[in-house]
């Protein structure tokens, strides 16, 4: 979860540095931000090994969807860039892709409460010598 918040926050540190004035600040912030958006792709991945439940596979596949496609956004970005984010290369690429970068990583942020509740479930056991845990026992 911290890569992701990484990523973020250099993703928005890269365009408005950018915005700025400060095109090589820009470029290097976001060119910092790439292995934190792989690294939050990857701790997705984990998460989705240890998922039990469907629900929480399928959160974890969809953080994991989202990571990359952002790190691939990204990739493109700091690839077409020549100096300014907003000035690439090929023709109106810079921008639009990295808003849609800045989207993803926003979205994946608003959605962390609810990943937090779905890997929150809590685990019913038995003392010694009793046969089943009350709502007592689990602090419920």
């Amino acid at each position: 979860m911290v890569a992701r918040a990484l990523g973020l926050c250099l993703v928005i540190a890269s365009s408005l540095a950018d915005n700025s004035g400060a095109r090589s600040a820009g470029f290097y912030f976001l060119l910092a931000a790439v292995p934190a958006i792989g690294m939050g792709g990857l701790m997705a991945l984990g998460e989705l090994a240890d998922a039990r439940t469907l629900t929480a596979k399928a959160f974890a596949a969809t953080q994991a969807l989202f990571s990359f496609a952002a790190l691939a956004l990204a990739m493109i970005v700091v690839g077409s860039s020549s100096g300014s984010l907003f000035d690439a290369t090929a023709p109106g690429i810079g921008l639009p892709a990295l808003a849609v970068c800045l989207g993803l990583l926003a979205i994946q942020a608003a959605l962390v409460p609810t990943g937090s509740l779905l890997r929150r479930t809590p685990e019913l056991y038995a003392r010694a010598g009793e046969d089943f845990a009350t709502a007592e026992h689990i602090g419920l």
